[in-house]
């Protein structure tokens, strides 16, 4: 299965080290610009986990809707942004 997780934290990269912990396909969605995103893609952990070499890091939400599920871990005070965001985004396939 093909999970993507919204968010980069230490929550957010949490869940998708454990989705790809546990055998399924994880990509990891953040900001271009965002510390935490290119601290995690660049480093490929957080300071608690680490996620494999070719882990997908993406900063196109329109690939990043291309998934069986899709796992939002932001900031409550972020979530109406990101949700507006994905309400105009679309899969790429």
């Amino acid at each position: 299965m093909e999970v993507t997780v919204i968010g980069t934290g230490r929550w957010g990269s949490f869940i998708a080290w454990y989705i790809n912990r546990i055998g399924h396909d994880v990509k990891i969605y953040g900001e271009k610009n965002a510390p935490d995103f290119i601290e995690l893609r660049d480093t490929l952990t957080n300071g608690i986990v680490t996620f494999p070499e070719g882990t997908a890091f993406l900063t196109e939400l329109d690939d990043a809707l291309c998934s069986d599920v899709i796992i939002i871990s932001v900031p409550s005070q972020n979530l109406r942004t990101v949700m507006a965001e994905i309400g105009r985004a679309s899969c790429r396939e």
